[in-house]
């Protein structure tokens, strides 16, 4: 895993705004200037647990809640965060420390899935048929935690399309 701050052109990490990611296998990986600054992996062929990787740390996401739409990343520590969905409007990222930020998807089949503060100022997006990760510059948000929300992110789209394989098979049977 190559060091955000050593990707960049000056001291202090994140000067490019947008990033591109890929896909390869069961998993995802965030480039800057064509080196891997974090990745996304599932833990197992069974697992719906992912592995998330940077050179801020590594964490794990997991489903939760009673449908498992919601979910949980824990660090080594434990819990770092919470997220739970709402029907039909963007779910929540609760931080330990109370952070809290709005995660959405907008467009037909979900092409652009956006983060941003309680009071709407937006953070970064991902666009799906782009294939980039876009950073708001400046932003208040340390680059260790924009890092995390990007990867969850990618959580949540394997989430929405393992969800749509299960309710596409559902609907097939019957």
């Amino acid at each position: 895993m190559i060091p955000v701050s050593s990707s960049s052109a000056t001291s202090g990490g994140l000067v490019c705004s947008r990033m591109v990611w890929s896909r390869n296998g069961c998993g995802y990986e965030i480039k800057l200037n064509d080196d891997v600054v974090a990745c996304l992996r599932k833990n197992g062929f069974w697992s719906s647990d992912y592995r998330a990787e940077s050179s801020y740390g590594n964490w794990r996401f997991l489903r939760s809640g009673m449908l498992g739409n919601g979910a949980e990343i824990l660090d080594e520590s434990g819990r770092v965060a919470t997220f739970k969905p709402s029907w039909g409007g963007p779910g929540t990222v609760t931080f330990a420390d109370g952070q809290a930020f709005l995660v959405a998807s907008e467009g037909c089949w979900r092409p652009v899935w956006k983060v941003t503060t309680g009071d709407g100022q937006r953070v970064l997006q991902v666009r799906s048929k782009e294939k980039t990760v876009e950073l708001e510059q400046p932003s208040s948000v340390p680059e260790n935690r924009l890092l995390m929300l990007a990867l969850f992110i990618f959580f949540r789209m394997r989430q929405a399309e393992e969800d749509g394989a299960v309710a596409a098979m559902v609907a097939g049977i019957s």
